[in-house]
């Protein structure tokens, strides 16, 4: 056996395990509705460029993406974080609350017996409050330099597979879960004083319906090559998968744009929203001077490094970001 096959079982059998978990993204059902989308895309391209030779194989999957550099960091990046920093990241989660919001049963129990209409505010208000936390902590990631500096772990893939999701810094992670900690929280609160004992969730396949949701409507396409757009309406409302590989871009017409995950209600408000009038190409990825994040463990330690260096520059350096 070679020696890269422990390597290559330990990160099949991580893959396989988050394709069983019904929280993860990478959930077969959530893969199902991803491919049910991209062959639709596949039929539509077909129809406008009958003549074209691109097979459904290389549509789905083409080398140039999937084998590119980009990728194979990503596929290392996600080896290692599984690995080697699960547990620890799990033990730094726990005390920033992420307990509280790992489970979503934790907060269906309260509703045992609660009413329909109760039931589905709550859902609701559950759903809109973590979107605008995850929202709000994505926007600031670009609008503070000293968080930028980890969120460009995220921004360095130059080309996209459904792996590149999980290139997010642990200090991106602890964030979003703290935002979202404290949005439940609120509106648990609020809840709870109005309808104290008739809280509950909607749940599909165990999971919070807005979830479900989200991750149903193609989101393992937001980081891919196939190009899924709502339409100029819908993409007011709901983020597409378009619109989001449109936040990848490099180019400058893009940068700082569609900063939502479910809804792009929030983009709209905050003048950050992007609706594409038809399929655009762009270059994805960082600009020259970042392109030292080209390892797993630069991934890692650079953005504590450049972080330091905006903090020996004081305050200012640390919540003005000009241009990039």
């Amino acid at each position: 056996m070679g020696a890269e096959n422990p390597d290559l079982m330990f990160y099949l059998g991580y893959v396989l395990a988050e394709i069983a978990d019904a929280f993860k993204r990478l959930h077969w059902p959530y893969l199902a509705t991803a491919l049910a989308f991209a062959l639709w895309a596949y039929a539509v391209e077909r129809r406008q460029a009958p003549g074209g030779r691109l097979g459904l194989g290389e549509y789905l999957l083409p080398a140039n993406v999937f084998l590119h550099g980009s990728a194979k960091l990503d596929y290392r990046f996600f080896l290692f974080e599984k690995v080697f920093l699960k547990g620890l990241l799990a033990v730094v989660l726990i005390f920033a609350g992420k307990a509280a919001l790992e489970d979503t049963a934790l907060i269906a129990g309260l509703g045992e017996g609660g009413r329909a209409p109760i039931i589905i505010a709550y859902t609701v208000a559950i759903v809109l409050a973590y979107d605008f936390a995850r929202f709000f902590a994505h926007w600031l990631m670009h609008k503070l330099p000293v968080l930028w500096e980890f969120h460009k772990v995220h921004h360095s893939a130059e080309v996209l597979t459904p792996i590149t999701n999980y290139r997010m810094h642990p200090v991106d992670r602890i964030l979003n879960k703290l935002f979202t900690l404290g949005a439940g929280a609120i509106v648990t609160a609020v809840f709870l004083v109005f309808f104290p004992g008739q809280l509950g969730l909607i749940e599909i396949l165990g999971i919070n319906a807005g979830q479900f949701l989200f991750y149903a409507l193609a989101s393992n396409l937001r980081h891919s090559h196939i190009w899924i757009s709502y339409g100029p309406v819908a993409n007011h409302v709901l983020m597409s998968p378009a619109q989001h590989q449109i936040h990848h871009s490099l180019e400058e017409r893009h940068w700082d744009k569609n900063m939502g995950y479910l809804l792009s209600v929030w983009d709209w408000m905050f003048g950050t929203l992007y609706v594409p009038k038809g399929r655009e190409r762009f270059r994805m990825g960082l600009q020259e001077d970042d392109t030292d994040l080209n390892s797993v463990m630069a991934l890692y330690f650079m953005p504590f490094k450049k972080a330091a260096a905006l903090a020996s520059g004081g305050l200012g350096r640390l919540v003005s970001r000009e241009a990039r």
